[in-house]
């Protein structure tokens, strides 16, 4: 009894289930009639009744389409007869993609009518509705031009000109619109231009670049203009980095200076070379401390500059030949130390002689002229002895002598002044002697004696009178 209870109950259930399934569909249909009748009012009212109150959602949004596109039936119907607050107004319940750029077409009537009543700023509302509701109307292009030139024409602003042109290039290059905004930048670009200048003048130069390249992205202005100034920034940072020998980046600098404006290339190669030579000179300071190691670093530098850099090759051939000069004359000057050792002295001098050439260090020259000197005391002391005297500082000693000696012919005749003339004798100490002159008159006697090492032909004072002599 229970089961057959329940039997019944579901039963009954689903026939009212049916039921109000079929009341539901039956109220689509009414809606989905009238609209196929394209009576879109009635339509609208029966479709709203349905959707407000509809359970099966694919009846429901089935009926938002249709009643959208009720709204979007009626407002062209109000298109046609111009009633423009009406389309506007059916248009925006439609909230379809269609209905949108419908819009679009309404709103460029009623900005062509307030540019006819000179009313820009009532037109320019209606292209900012256009650019924010139906973005994607092909009229975009169109409003954005129009922009351009009442920026231009009426508000006079130019940067809003500009940016209204960057967009319009940047969504639609080449549109018959953006080749028609060119001429209209093209009369304003220029001062653009100059304000980028200015700032790299004032030593902003990255804010500069910025503008210019900003510039360079959109074919208007004059590009080979644009290229110098960008051109001229990076070699004017190349240069302010020369000043704080930051060679790297001024040579990176100067080959983006190339890169934009390559009718340069003969002022920065030379430029470059420069820099290059910059190096080489350094270079040349680290080897006059025969530092070859940091040389040949400043060496390698210029190739950087300039791959190949035929005068930082010649450089690093000379380091070499002078490093290998170096090691040489050291190698020959041992040896000569040996022969002056055994007494070879020729050779000795041959050896120190060959060392100099390769490696002007003092102490060859020295010890070679020392050899030269030794080699004259073996073949003979005496004469070589008067000859250092002799000549010392040109005959310095002798002239100033003969020079007293006029001296005391003022007061005594010359038979009564005795001059004994060189006389060269023996010292203590090997390859030492002494040269004495005297001259002696009745009341005095004027002895002159020096000390001469042959060695090195040095003359030392062995009295104060000697000594007053040299002075």
């Amino acid at each position: 009894m229970k089961s057959g209870f329940i039997i019944v109950y579901l039963i009954i259930t689903i026939l009212f289930v049916l039921l109000l399934s079929a009341c539901e569909q039956n109220r689509f249909k009414n809606g989905a009639q009238l609209y196929a009748q394209r009576r879109y009012a009635a339509a609208v009212e029966q479709l709203d009744r349905y959707i407000s109150s509809g359970d099966n959602g694919a009846y429901v949004t089935r009926a938002e389409l249709m009643r959208s596109d009720c709204y979007f039936q009626l407002g062209m119907a109000a298109f046609e007869k111009e009633n423009w607050t009406l389309t506007i107004r059916l248009l925006k319940l439609a909230n379809s993609d269609q209905a949108d750029l419908q819009l679009a077409k309404v709103y460029k009537v009623l900005a062509q009518d307030a540019i006819e009543q000179d009313d820009i700023p009532k037109a320019m509302t209606y292209y900012n509705l256009i650019l924010s509701e139906a973005a994607n109307s092909e009229l975009v292009p169109e409003v954005r031009q129009s922009r351009i030139r009442q920026f231009l024409g009426y508000y006079n602003d130019k940067t809003a000109a500009w940016n209204e042109y960057m967009l319009l290039f940047d969504s639609y290059p080449e549109h018959p619109s953006e080749l028609a905004a060119r001429p209209l930048v093209d009369s304003f670009i220029y001062l653009n231009i100059d304000e980028a200048v200015l700032k790299a003048i004032n030593k902003n130069y990255n804010a500069a670049l910025e503008d210019l390249f900003q510039i360079r992205r959109y074919p208007v202005g004059n590009r080979d203009r644009i290229d110098l100034e960008i051109s001229n920034i990076y070699q004017e940072q190349a240069e302010n980095e020369i000043q704080t020998q930051n060679y790297a980046e001024a040579n990176r600098l100067f080959l983006k200076a190339l890169q934009y404006y390559p009718n340069k290339k003969a002022a920065i190669d030379k430029r470059l070379e420069a820099i290059a030579q910059l190096y080489l000179d350094k270079g040349d300071d680290y080897l006059r401390f025969r530092d070859f190691d940091n040389a040949l670093v400043y060496y390698n530098k210029a190739f950087e500059i300039i791959p190949d850099y035929e005068k930082g090759i010649q450089a690093i051939n000379n380091l070499n030949r002078i490093r290998d000069n170096i090691n040489t004359a050291a190698r020959l000057y041992e040896e000569a130390q040996i022969e002056e050792i055994n007494r070879n002295y020729a050779e000795a001098r041959r050896l120190y002689s060959q060392a100099y050439a390769l490696d002007a260090v003092a102490v060859y020259n020295e010890r070679a002229g020392m050899m030269s000197n030794l080699i004259e005391a073996e073949r003979n002391p005496l004469a070589f002895a008067r000859s250092i005297i002799n000549n010392y500082r040109n005959g310095l000693l002798y002239n100033r002598i003969q020079s007293q000696k006029q001296q005391l012919l003022k007061k005594y005749n010359k038979d009564e002044i005795k001059d004994t003339g060189w006389k060269i004798l023996l010292s203590p100490g090997q390859y030492k002697y002494e040269a004495r002159y005297d001259l002696i008159t009745p009341d005095d006697a004027l002895y002159y004696v020096w000390q001469i090492n042959l060695k090195d032909r040095s003359v030392i004072p062995l009295n104060k009178i000697s000594d007053k002599l040299m002075q």
